[in-house]
């Protein structure tokens, strides 16, 4: 209750957000949870009242959300979601993760040389050791790309050996 009044006193388009956090709220605890007096009074009360008003008119509704939602960037929705006590967050790109800064700000990703592509951005580690902090060294291998050492420097086959498995095929 307490998050939804604060949602709907947000000002500008408030009432659409406590409708959304309504909807969230009520998805989350339950109809009975949502005070009768709010019930009585929701928007649209006939479109969602049982899972199968939703799902006959998810069309509509779909619809009704897209059409306020197209008019707000996805970050301002998110703050009016967050501010409502509504625990949202961007769906977001590689181009969206690649650029936020926090992402930035935690060295998320690392370039690295790909023995291909060349210069590649890879994923660092997500977490941070005070010890042994760590990170990626090498670019991902291709595909056999250490088949050759793996033979020979691990399992310790000889030259000739390493050449007969290319020959038959089995490192292909």
């Amino acid at each position: 209750r307490d998050g939804c009044l604060k949602a709907a006193n947000l000002g500008e388009d408030a009432d659409t957000t406590a409708a959304i956090y309504g909807q969230i709220a009520g998805a989350y605890y339950g109809v009975l949870d949502i005070p009768a007096s709010w019930r009585n009074r929701i928007a649209l009360r006939s479109l969602i009242k049982t899972l199968a008003d939703r799902k006959k008119n998810e069309d509509e509704l779909d619809q009704r959300v897209q059409s306020w939602t197209i008019d707000h960037p996805a970050e301002q929705i998110v703050e009016m979601m967050q501010q409502g006590g509504v625990a949202a967050a961007v769906v977001a790109n590689a181009k969206d993760l690649e650029e936020d800064p926090q992402l930035i700000h935690r060295q998320h990703y690392v370039t690295l040389q790909h023995s291909e592509i060349g210069s590649h951005g890879y994923e660092n580690f997500a977490f941070r050791l005070s010890k042994t902090p760590g990170a990626p060294r090498i670019g991902a291998p291709c595909l056999g790309e250490h088949s050759a050492y793996v033979c020979t420097e691990i399992l310790g086959l000889s030259d000739e050996e390493l050449v007969q498995l290319m020959t038959e095929g089995v490192l292909e």
